[in-house]
């Protein structure tokens, strides 16, 4: 995220006459703040949140992944996003993908223009020591 900040003004404008807050933590966007954090009981419980947006979702502890939607509880948006490679069938954000609407995200080419479905495959994702022999990203086990 830090690139992506650092690097466009549009999150870079001074609040107050002062410049933003950048910390490891908490970073400031004109008048709102985004607070990371990690996956622990009371990292998931001790701050109310407007927009919750859990990455690598289906490695985390799904309990606490649960425990994180109370900092909802107090919002009238209560925005949720989910970010994860796929594991496992109907597990994790394959799940919650089958129980959405199915919509899916495009991305758009800076070379062409084109706006097209990212792949995941093993030609397009780097998967340090996976077998040449898996064709389909659906036959990676546990082990």
């Amino acid at each position: 995220m830090m690139p992506i900040l650092d690097n466009n003004k549009i999150f870079n404008q001074e609040t107050g006459g002062s410049k933003p807050i950048r910390s490891i933590e908490l970073l400031q966007i004109d008048s709102s703040f985004a607070y990371v954090t990690g996956t622990k009981v009371g990292d998931a419980t001790s701050t109310d949140a407007d927009f919750l947006l859990l990455d690598e979702y289906d490695l985390m502890d799904m309990k606490i992944a649960a425990l994180f939607q109370s900092r909802l509880q107090n919002s009238e948006w209560k925005i949720k996003k989910y970010f994860s490679t796929p594991t496992y069938t109907e597990f994790g954000v394959d799940q919650l993908y089958r129980d959405s609407d199915q919509m899916e995200y495009q991305i758009k080419c800076d070379a062409c223009n084109h706006w097209q479905f990212p792949i995941f495959s093993p030609k397009f994702i780097h998967i340090p020591r996976l077998s040449s022999d898996i064709k389909d990203l659906q036959e990676i086990d546990q082990s």
